[in-house]
């Protein structure tokens, strides 16, 4: 469904993405909207931006284990996790949301900003809220190695975006 004027993002703004699985919500990201059409959504997340994740995502990232984050899925099929802050680092991300569709398309970015890959993230319709988009990641991706596609970094001057209070509610 296309989003009306009113509904879509400025460029510019905060658009959290977050998962949301039976009211409650699994992950919140803070986003820079880049365009906003209605019925394409282009998003930017970079190093610096403090999202909240489950913790055993967090952990699962600290640590290098696979373990946690095995748990963290069975946390979520359970409806029971708790979230907690981190910081993403090391690469950039530029996100494409296409209204009623059950994936989005994503570039990752390097720390020089060159492209690293494709990733195809299939996940549930997105849903537009008053601070972002609501989904559900699906657990199925597909990955491919860029070809030809020119580096990309955030303006220098625009700040980091940040999670609006009740962002996790």
């Amino acid at each position: 469904m296309t989003a009306t004027a009113a509904e879509r993002f400025e460029p510019g703004a905060t658009a959290v993405r977050r998962d949301v699985r039976a009211g409650q919500v699994w992950t919140a990201m803070p986003q820079r909207v880049l365009q906003d059409t209605g019925a394409t959504l282009q998003l930017a997340y970079w190093p610096g931006i403090e999202s909240l994740a489950p913790t055993t995502w967090i952990e699962s990232l600290r640590t290098g284990s696979d373990i946690p984050r095995k748990r963290g899925i069975a946390d979520l099929a359970a409806g029971s996790w708790q979230l907690g802050r981190y910081t993403w680092q090391q690469t950039s991300l530029l996100s494409h949301f296409l209204a009623g569709e059950h994936f989005s398309v994503h570039r990752f970015h390097d720390a020089g900003m060159r492209p690293l890959r494709w990733y195809v993230n299939f996940e549930r319709p997105y849903r537009r809220t008053a601070i972002g988009i609501d989904t559900l990641d699906l657990f199925v991706d597909l990955i491919a190695t860029p070809d030809g596609w020119p580096t990309w970094a955030p303006e220098p001057t625009w700040p980091l975006p940040v999670l609006p209070d009740g962002a996790e509610s």
